[in-house]
């Protein structure tokens, strides 16, 4: 697309949306996660159960540190004992000093995101630790690549990121309602959805 961009349109300037960044930042925790996950599932009972947590809770792993749950309840199919989301994520993360060390760094440069702190943002990118898998290497690599697009991605208003969760919602009512029969009902459940407002005749 950058190529037919240029061709098309020679003085227009690229901006990587925001939205597809915070999803290169999660598909790589994603990734490092299933890896110790697959890792685990070959082993011991113990280390069974370890990747049984994992998968279970994956969620934990994508979303903000500071937004998890410090709620304490009773957990007694994976943990037997009381726990919130904060304990749960640490007890995970002390499977394996790469998933760590991976989830820490990601943090890092999530929360340079959600600031807008480009400058910050890059120089974690440069300075990112040995600790983390090769695979988060690699992926940074490909952020460091389109340095000046993301540049002016942060540097925007504008975000395809409604628009993204609108589109998943819409797939996933396709996918749970088994087809719909006629298009009118499937756009009013669509509007039903999001909070649209629904002009009736």
């Amino acid at each position: 697309y950058d190529q037919l961009v240029k061709t098309v349109f020679p003085c227009a300037q690229i901006i990587y949306d925001r939205f597809h960044i915070a999803k290169h930042l999660n598909d790589t925790m994603n990734h490092v996660r299933i890896h110790v996950f697959n890792r685990l599932r070959k082993g011991d009972s113990a280390e069974q159960k370890q990747a049984r947590r994992l998968k279970h809770y994956w969620r934990l792993f994508l979303q903000d540190r500071e937004n998890l749950s410090t709620k304490l309840y009773y957990e007694g199919r994976y943990f037997n004992r009381v726990v919130n989301s904060m304990i749960i994520l640490d007890l995970m993360l002390g499977y394996d000093q790469e998933l760590r060390a991976t989830y820490n760094f990601i943090q890092s440069l999530k929360h340079a995101y959600n600031q807008r702190d480009f400058t910050t943002f890059f120089q974690l990118l440069k300075l990112r630790p040995d600790s983390v898998s090769h695979y988060t290497i690699y992926r940074c690599q490909v952020l460091a690549r389109y340095k000046e697009r993301i540049k002016r991605g942060f540097e925007t208003k504008f975000s395809n990121g409604r628009t993204e969760g609108i589109n998943n919602r819409i797939k996933t009512i396709k996918r749970v309602a088994c087809g719909y029969r006629y298009f009118t009902a499937f756009k009013t459940r669509i509007y039903l959805i999001i909070g649209h407002q629904i002009q009736t005749n």
